[in-house]
């Protein structure tokens, strides 16, 4: 009886092996001229194209503007049939980086450097920047921020301008990206915390970065660079007295974010 058992298990697992092997799924494009393609999706970019290896290893491209429907796993059409818009690729799948078109890129930025106090002055701050990618190598944007360069309550506003460059990219998810940046950032009173008056001055900050892109088509930015802000504070002493202070704020920036893409 035992070694009938055996020859059972060896027969289901030899069973279950072939049905992989001949249950192989595959991507299926219908295309608005009624033609019906089959292979594996290996690149999408929503909106424009995409990138279908057929049988033969061969790869063809088909615009956004001819397909009709994308279907995945050739065993069950209707379930998985979806409008190209809609289409979300498979995890061997990825949607190349843009490097064109609008954007909004928010990030968080820590703050490291010395200060007028002994020992590290640490800082934070949010920034958001509105623009425009003409070409890989050349995008103009429009940003606000808020950074606080050290708990004496020393915050700048800056209002700046952002010129980006994403480096030459392979056929991968990924890229690098050079972001150089330039204002003027406003400084404010801020009598509750004892600094009776503020001016703020000339904003420089140079960044190097990296970046990868989501299958949702969100862009993860990280980099790192080097800020100058100029500002002016003076502050009523306990005494009577009232200090000021002129400063360059020189610290080295890590940012951290998320870019968002127009569709278009």
């Amino acid at each position: 009886m035992k070694p009938v058992f055996i020859s059972l298990i060896y027969l289901l697992l030899a069973f279950n092996t072939f049905a992989q092997k001949n249950n192989k799924t595959s991507d299926i494009v219908l295309l608005k001229n009624g033609d019906r393609l089959s292979g594996e999706i290996t690149e999408y970019i929503q909106g424009e194209k995409l990138i279908l290896k057929r049988s033969d290893d061969t790869e063809i491209t088909i615009l956004a503007e001819e397909i009709q429907q994308i279907i995945q796993e050739l065993a069950d059409e209707n379930e998985n049939a979806l409008p190209a818009e809609d289409f979300k690729p498979k995890s061997n799948a990825y949607i190349k980086p843009k490097t064109n078109g609008l954007y909004n890129i928010t990030q968080l930025s820590f703050a490291m450097g010395s200060g007028s106090e002994p020992g590290l002055a640490l800082g934070a701050g949010i920034s958001t920047i509105v623009g425009y990618q003409l070409k890989p190598i050349l995008g103009l944007g429009l940003g606000i921020g808020l950074d606080n360069y050290a708990r004496r309550g020393e915050t700048i506003y800056p209002v700046f301008v952002d010129v980006r460059s994403y480096l030459p990219i392979s056929k991968k998810p990924h890229s690098y990206y050079i972001s150089l940046a330039g204002g003027y950032g406003f400084a404010f009173a801020r009598e509750s915390i004892g600094i009776n008056s503020a001016k703020g001055g000339y904003m420089a900050h140079a960044a190097i970065g990296y970046r990868t892109t989501t299958k949702e088509g969100v862009d993860v930015n990280v980099d790192i660079g080097v800020k100058n802000q100029k500002a002016t504070f003076s502050r009523d002493l306990f005494n009577g007295d009232i200090e000021r202070r002129d400063l360059t704020f020189q610290r080295l920036i890590v940012r951290v974010g998320i870019a968002l893409w127009s569709k278009k």
